[in-house]
């Protein structure tokens, strides 16, 4: 991405997140060798990437460091017999919504999990033009950090709480898929 954003020939802020220095985040190869694509270092188009399932049941959206929550979250229902199409956002400013709307329109539901508050989310955001596109959300989850003041915690503490680890995201999908 510093690659690339290097190359777009304008000023650009460059931001890491220092978390995933020591997290194991998905890897640049994974994408490549999912799409097929010859990867020789850093030239990612700026878009969202999907991790597509064909059978999917349920759409599972996020950005950031919660792509790896939102990862694992979906192989462990994949073992449980419930297929996830995952699409990580890559921007938010102005991001595209066609495989977010794609995947929804074989899904039905929609589950989006990020680090923000609600109002103004991303997710609030994709539901908006979801609806405006005509498009049938059956079941809906906004996993972020609502609205007021966040309790205190530990990082880990606080994802656990608001259903944003793994483990939370399973949970709501299971249920989600109850109903």
């Amino acid at each position: 991405l510093l690659v690339k954003a290097m190359k777009l020939g304008v000023p650009v802020i460059f931001a890491e997140n220092k978390l995933d220095y020591t997290r194991k985040m998905f890897k640049a190869e994974k994408i490549a060798s999912t799409f097929d694509i010859q990867y020789h270092g850093g030239d990612f188009p700026i878009a969202e990437v999907t991790f597509p399932d064909e059978e999917a049941e349920v759409t599972i959206v996020s950005y950031g460091i919660l792509i790896n929550e939102a990862l694992a979250a979906a192989d462990a229902l994949s073992a449980r017999g419930i297929a996830a199409a995952v699409i990580k956002l890559n921007r938010l400013d102005r991001f595209d919504a066609g495989g977010v709307e794609e995947s929804v329109r074989k899904t039905g539901r929609l589950v989006v999990v990020e680090d923000t508050a609600y109002f103004g989310c991303a997710g609030e955001r994709l539901l908006a033009g979801l609806a405006r596109r005509g498009v049938a959300v059956k079941d809906q989850c906004l996993l972020n950090l609502g609205n007021g003041v966040v309790p205190h915690g530990s990082v880990p503490e606080l994802r656990h709480m608001l259903h944003q680890d793994a483990e939370g995201i399973e949970f709501v999908v299971e249920n989600m898929m109850k109903q």
